[in-house]
């Protein structure tokens, strides 16, 4: 994705510690590092540029490495909301599902 300029952020499971003794420092638990790939795939590059930064007990991974322009505080704001915007769009499938086997039931109630 970092080739395409797509920008990347996701939360990093809690069993997976970041070491913030690497790379450029870009403020307190806020790092750019290399990741350098296992060679398993022909078509990734060798390496990526990520940021590792943690806010409140929880670290985010983002290709958005630029700290003025994209500070901690806000991308993990940002990771929030895109997780409410994931949690509403399966309730309102899981509402969809429902009513549609409701009304399929329903249609065929009228029949008998």
């Amino acid at each position: 994705m970092q080739i395409a300029g797509i920008p990347v952020l996701f939360q990093i499971h809690a069993r997976k510690k970041a070491d913030f003794s690497q790379g450029v420092r870009l403020g307190a638990k806020d790092y750019v590092v290399e990741w350098m790939s296992n060679q398993a795939c022909a078509d990734l590059p060798e390496s990526i540029t990520v940021r590792e930064c943690a806010v409140n007990g929880r670290t985010y991974l983002t290709t958005r490495i630029n700290a003025e322009h994209d500070p901690k505080q806000e991308l993990a704001l940002l990771y929030q909301q895109r997780w409410k915007i994931e949690m509403a769009k399966k309730e309102i499938a899981i509402h969809l599902l429902a009513y549609n086997l409701i009304r399929g039931n329903t249609n065929v109630w009228l029949q008998s």
